[in-house]
């Protein structure tokens, strides 16, 4: 269940694409002693003779691969609730449960998040804990699943933003995907500059464009050196709104996607910025969104020049300067070795 773009057809024969959005009930029968997790609502536990039926129920729309899935020997545990979620934590029953400690913080993260987003969009929330050895996690709707190498804090941070975008509001075209993916990473450094300081967010601003400008990969001043880093960056990242079929999930659309979202917010500053993402929400909620649509908001909320600012960091080959965090692409003259 852990696969995107293609995968949940192993489990039903399902149109296995974004726009095919669908109430969904989930209902799997299993070993006594064993137990199906799911997303939504357990509605039913029913007990046979030498099996357990469980049934799952998602009322909102939900893409076929956002629906999670577990099918083993589960424990479970209630997180702190204050926002009526009924928060839970799934994870195999022999795994030490301090391990889970990422997890007791998510009504904070939701509360935050959906102060910048608008009100978190389903009506549960949990997680799923697995310890199958892929180094990874989803952001299944309403019930992420996480490796156990993944449980992080800025990784849970991440797959909760997703409910917001990716989730709620899912792409119209897998060449769209830095739409889910830049604002999840976004607030993986938003919330680093809540706890930690506005210090460690720029930190990870800067760290991400020596990245993507080639920086990160020079070996020394020389013209040469300059050209080869450049070629590096060239090479291993495309522009976030260009993305291959064969390399869909190219670091670019999380993290230049990110930094796209950051010079816009540089540009029109919090107010304007968080609200156009909250109506951005509100609009494309249980629906799909374009970048297109995307960039009409951007210019209908800052104009001409918002949405240029946008369209170069989607689809210029370098990230654009950002002159004001002094942030050059190598070789601009306010970038070279004698500055």
């Amino acid at each position: 269940m852990m696969n995107e773009p293609d995968g949940s057809a192993a489990l039903a024969p399902f149109n296995d694409h974004p726009l095919d959005k669908a109430s969904v009930t989930v209902e799997v029968e299993v070993p006594e002693g064993w137990t199906v997790v799911s997303g939504g609502v357990l509605e039913e536990v029913r007990e046979e003779e030498q099996t357990t039926v469980f049934r799952w129920s998602m009322q909102h729309p939900v893409a076929p691969y956002l629906i999670p899935l577990g099918i083993g020997q589960f424990a479970s545990r209630s997180e702190p609730d204050p926002l009526g979620l009924e928060i839970t934590t799934w994870y195999p029953e022999d795994l030490d449960p301090e391990l889970l400690d990422p997890f007791t913080d998510q009504h904070q993260m939701v509360r935050f998040l959906s102060g910048l987003f608008g009100p978190y969009p389903f009506e549960t929330l949990g997680a799923m804990v697995v310890d199958a050895g892929v180094g990874l996690a989803l952001e299944h709707q309403t019930l992420p699943t996480y490796d156990l190498s993944a449980v992080l804090e800025t990784v849970v941070v991440h797959e909760l933003a997703h409910q917001w975008f990716g989730n709620s509001v899912s792409v119209a075209d897998w060449s769209d995907i830095w739409l889910n993916e830049g604002p999840a990473t976004l607030s993986e450094w938003l919330w680093t500059e809540e706890i930690l300081g506005v210090t460690d967010y720029d930190r990870e601003v800067a760290n991400n464009y020596r990245l993507f400008s080639g920086e990160f990969f020079l070996s020394g001043d020389t013209t040469a050196a300059i050209e080869r880093a450049t070629a590096i960056a060239l090479r291993e990242f495309y522009p976030p709104g260009l993305p291959p079929a064969d390399d869909l999930f190219n670091y670019s659309v999380y993290g230049r996607g990110a930094l796209t979202l950051v010079a816009l917010r540089d540009y029109l500053g919090d107010s304007s910025f968080f609200a156009m993402l909250r109506t951005w929400h509100e609009t494309h909620r249980y629906g799909n969104a374009t970048t297109s649509g995307f960039l009409s908001l951007v210019e209908e909320t800052g104009g001409t020049p918002a949405r240029e600012l946008v369209e170069s960091w989607l689809y210029d080959p370098l990230p654009p300067p950002m002159p004001g965090r002094d942030l050059f692409p190598l070789g601009h003259e306010e970038n070279s070795p004698s500055r």
